[in-house]
């Protein structure tokens, strides 16, 4: 099945994409597609611990299980002041 990945800020930075289309198998998780994107680009391990995700536009935990044309969203944290 295909997933869209959005990365955003520090992470986009660190991957030098801002999207990119994915394969992957059914019952995939997101934390599942983070791994696999850490093993891509070692970058990102150090923003591990900071990781927000979103599914279809809606913040979501990391054990959801994704379908075939969802879009997954990763982001780091917002500051503010």
């Amino acid at each position: 099945m295909k997933v869209t990945v959005k990365l955003f800020a520090s992470f986009r930075e660190a991957t030098g994409e801002p999207e990119s289309v994915i394969e992957t198998a059914p019952g995939t998780t997101i934390s599942q597609v983070w791994k696999q994107l850490v093993e891509e680009h070692p970058r990102l391990q150090p923003l591990s611990d900071s990781a927000a995700s979103a599914l279809n536009g809606r913040y979501t935990r990391e054990d959801v299980t994704l379908s075939d044309g969802d879009t997954v969203a990763f982001l780091p944290p917002v500051s503010g002041g």
